[in-house]
């Protein structure tokens, strides 16, 4: 899957941020037709594939969604229908990781270079991401 790396670091980074579907934009969203995409090992979340925008939904222990992200290819006009949901542009270009223990995954996806902000430089401990740091970049 093209976007397989960047579900994974948004939803570190954002699942904090985002909000429930309201009943405006579920009743928008119940008129387009989607593919579930299967998910056999994690649990909490679903995502659903629609023509020009994936939404992912984020469930509490009792299965009920709590909050929900739309990863869109470019900023997406859906009426004003879902205003509440927060709307990410993929692929994401720049990250801010207010956790260090981010900075494994983001190097293990070979994506440090999104990397343009983090908490405290004195608890990094990868040499590479040191260095970019070092070299302004």
């Amino acid at each position: 899957m093209k976007y397989t790396k960047y579900f994974t670091v948004l939803i570190f980074f954002f699942a904090s941020l985002a909000c429930a579907v309201d009943e405006e934009c579920k009743r928008y969203l119940d008129g387009k037709k989607f593919l579930e995409l299967s998910n056999l090992y994690a649990t909490g979340f679903r995502i659903k594939q629609y023509d020009t925008f994936k939404l992912i939904d984020f469930k509490n222990s009792d299965g009920v969604v709590t909050r929900s992200i739309i990863l869109a290819d470019s900023s997406l006009s859906l009426n004003g229908e879902c205003k509440h949901v927060l709307n990410i542009t993929v692929p994401v270009r720049r990250i801010v990781s207010i956790s260090t223990t981010h900075i494994p995954v983001l190097d293990m996806l070979g994506e440090l270079g999104t990397v343009v902000g983090f908490s405290n430089l004195h608890f990094v401990y990868n040499d590479h991401l040191r260095e970019l740091y070092l070299k302004n970049k």
